[in-house]
């Protein structure tokens, strides 16, 4: 009987520490569940830094590009009127 009864609060002892166990696991779960959503959140925000880099490296590009269509339209329109001052002047 005694040996029985020390059984029982092994086993009983056991499942108190099965407990113990799961609600340790749990609150794991919900640690590692907060911190899966923070990294989201920072993946979130460099995809959304990341396209705004892009957005104004285009831009920035977009400017230069124009930038140099500008100058060799004047360029162009200086070395018009040069020739065009040049063949009156000669006349």
């Amino acid at each position: 009987v005694k040996h029985i009864e020390k059984l029982i609060r092994h086993v009983e002892g056991l499942s108190f520490e099965l407990e113990k166990s799961k609600a340790i696991e749990a609150k794991v779960e919900i640690k590692m569940n907060e911190a899966e959503l923070k990294v989201s959140k920072i993946e979130d925000k460099l995809l959304e830094a990341e396209a705004n880099y892009l957005a104004k490296t285009s831009k920035v590009k977009n400017l230069a590009e124009e930038q140099t269509r500008t100058k060799e339209r004047e360029r162009t329109i200086f070395t018009s009127r040069s020739s065009t001052n040049v063949k009156t002047n000669s006349s």
